[in-house]
């Protein structure tokens, strides 16, 4: 286990300054060990994904729970129930580490989070937002939220120099791949060319035309919102893996290209399944923030035109060797690197030990 130290420094010492009494014998068998006590608030979108997400996005929860003691909380269902009450959890729980998942103040404003610092003043409080729309990451009211945080991760660099004029202490942190039992993956057709997403955009819509225009070669759309879809792998993890392992080029696109390094979960699943190679828009920062290159972990395309002449290259049986090759160089780079493990231990012994703890917050 991560000793709690390593995640909070000075404050462990603060809360646990008696040092232990010593006898010549236990006097009872111990109850537990001491590890790090974590109060987990995820995202669970409202709506027709709820019940997939419940059931598959796991892989931070479970690797929270394999470095101490965690309590998950749906706090978006919970709230909409009149169930929700985080200064009361706080209290309850007496968290070392609160661990939040807020891309809006609905829930969750400033000064609830003031009171829940009130009501454990020793915890370390981290905000992890996924998203990539600066207008969100930076309104008034999540500002107010996040000054009250000792730390802000994000995925998108653009925003950083932002949260620096407000005295927010941020840093780049990504999400990792999804676990699966890969004993007990779908069956699935395999594909040429797989595009996995939601058509939500007029770039999209475009995208689509171009998928559509590849009528020689066997492709595979899947999300919601297309014209010709061949299903839905939304938070469905094991047939997303099915479908990456089962076809040859996995697809994906930039619609942020103003916004430094951003990239979606699907980027670190699909490198990780092993099987097709990923061909991916360029993605200003991306290579700089999270170590994967191109021509080593994946092929980097700039316009459809180039996209096109790509696939053709990389569909050659005479690039059936190589393109294994890079799969499995990704997949290896992907467990070293990109596992909720690896993000953790990042957190705990690289980040969170150069963060000053905003000690007297809410109190």
């Amino acid at each position: 286990n991560f000793e709690i130290e390593s995640a909070r420094g000075s404050a462990y010492y603060r809360r646990y300054s008696t040092p232990p009494q010593i006898g010549d014998h236990p006097l009872i068998p111990p109850l537990e060990t001491e590890q790090l006590r974590v109060l987990y608030l995820p995202i669970y979108e409202p709506g027709s994904y709820y019940p997939v997400q419940k059931q598959y996005k796991r892989g931070l929860r479970d690797a929270f729970a394999r470095i101490g003691r965690v309590w998950e909380v749906d706090y978006i269902h919970a709230s909409r129930r009149g169930e929700f009450d985080l200064v009361e959890l706080v209290d309850q729980w007496q968290p070392d580490l609160l661990f939040l998942q807020l891309h809006s103040t609905e829930e969750i404003q400033a000064e609830t989070l003031a009171q829940a610092r009130a009501a454990n003043p020793d915890m370390m409080v981290v905000n992890w937002n996924g998203d990539v729309y600066a207008r969100h990451l930076t309104a008034e009211g999540m500002i107010d939220v996040l000054k009250l945080c000792d730390l802000q991760c994000c995925v998108n660099a653009s925003v950083l120099s932002r949260y620096a004029a407000q005295g927010i202490h941020a840093v780049y942190w990504q999400c990792g791949w999804e676990p699966v039992d890969e004993t007990a993956l779908p069956d699935v057709p395999d594909y040429d060319v797989l595009f996995t997403g939601n058509c939500y955009s007029e770039q999209r819509k475009v995208f689509e035309v171009f998928l559509e225009s590849l009528t020689d070669l066997r492709v595979g759309i899947y999300g919601a919102g297309w014209q010709r879809g061949n299903g839905n792998s939304t938070y469905n993890f094991p047939l997303s893996r099915a479908l990456y392992q089962q076809s040859k080029l996995i697809l994906g696109d930039n619609q942020w290209p103003e916004d430094y390094a951003f990239v979606s979960n699907r980027v670190f699943d699909t490198l990780a399944a092993g099987g097709g190679i990923l061909l991916h828009q360029q993605v200003p920062g991306m290579t700089e923030y999270t170590g994967i290159t191109p021509d080593e972990h994946f092929v980097e395309w700039v316009t459809t035109d180039d996209l096109r002449e790509k696939i053709a290259y990389w569909l050659h049986p005479k690039r059936d060797r190589e393109r294994k090759a890079m799969a499995a160089r990704a997949r290896a780079f992907m467990e070293a690197e990109h596992s909720f493990d690896a993000r953790l231990r990042q957190l705990l012994f690289e980040i969170l030990p150069t963060v000053e703890m905003k000690v007297g917050v809410g109190e």
